[in-house]
């Protein structure tokens, strides 16, 4: 099986960007490639929280987060909700910065396009950021009220 999608610049027949996808037919050459695939993800997020300094604040407070956890005791149901706005934070600003990245390549000068794209990018890790701060006053609140 061979697919492609190729994207191109308007105006322009020259591609942007193509992806290809063959089915490689072997569990062995799968098995190798999800290994890849994963230590691919991994590289990932270990280079982009090394680079951007709001994926780095958003870590630490997820560390804060978890240690409070810790301290009142959270339950089951409230740490798998707990872990969900955390993913969903973190895998926002990643996404955020990915698309960053990608705009920055192929719009290396200033264009409106360019700038909306980066800062809808932004609105969306501020949305769930914000969400995730109201589902944590809703889980923490009355732990931290007992105390």
């Amino acid at each position: 099986m061979v697919f492609v999608i190729t994207s191109t610049a308007p105006g322009s027949s020259k591609p942007l960007a193509s992806i290809e996808y063959r089915d490689k037919g072997s569990v062995l050459k799968n098995s190798v490639s999800l290994y890849r695939r994963f230590a691919t993800a991994i590289r990932g997020v270990l280079e982009v929280s090394r680079q951007e300094t709001s994926l780095q604040i958003q870590w630490v407070m997820a560390g804060c987060v978890v240690v409070a956890g810790c301290v009142v005791r959270l339950s089951y149901f409230e740490w798998a909700i707990i872990v969900v706005c955390i993913g969903a934070v973190l895998s926002a600003e990643i996404m955020n910065s990915a698309i960053e990245e990608t705009v920055d390549l192929l719009s290396p000068e200033k264009q409106e396009g360019a700038r909306k794209a980066k800062d809808f990018a932004a609105g969306s890790v501020f949305v769930i950021a914000i969400s995730s701060a109201v589902v944590g006053l809703f889980v923490f609140g009355q732990h931290l009220w007992d105390l």
